[in-house]
């Protein structure tokens, strides 16, 4: 069996998600032990997630998806992240009001960046092209 890059992202995704689903059914401290590890440089986990969005981006766009159909597939997991979050707003409201805003946007800086970039190409793409 042939799978295209798409496929292959898809594979993936499904693995890593099946496999986290059935630690956290099964040990869940197993799940938190590998998180605190995976997070003990986050500035690196960011570096690398970077990366590998990018990377992720390139294969994409170049099987013909458009960066209008990847936003709004962004739309949709954006949504369904809602959903599971939705049963900790006061939780994550709470964390939020008590940090500081000028460090958090210090922090976040390239994530935003990248995010402006990501829309301003979204819009270019539906009223300039």
């Amino acid at each position: 069996m042939q799978f295209t890059a798409i496929e292959i992202l898809a594979l993936i995704l499904i693995i890593i998600v099946a496999i986290k689903v059935i630690i956290i059914l099964i040990n869940p401290n197993l799940w938190y032990r590998f998180v605190e590890k995976l997070y003990v440089i986050p500035q690196l986990i960011s570096i690398v997630g970077l990366i590998l969005s990018v990377l992720v981006l390139y294969f994409i766009i170049n099987a013909g998806i458009s960066i209008v159909e990847i936003l709004a597939v962004c739309l949709f997991v954006a949504l369904l992240m809602l959903t599971g979050l939705a049963n900790y707003a006061d939780d994550i409201i709470g964390w939020a009001k008590e940090q500081d805003v000028v460090l958090m946007v210090k922090k976040l800086w390239i994530y935003t960046l990248v995010w402006v970039l990501l829309i301003a190409w979204g819009i270019n793409a539906l009223f300039f092209n």
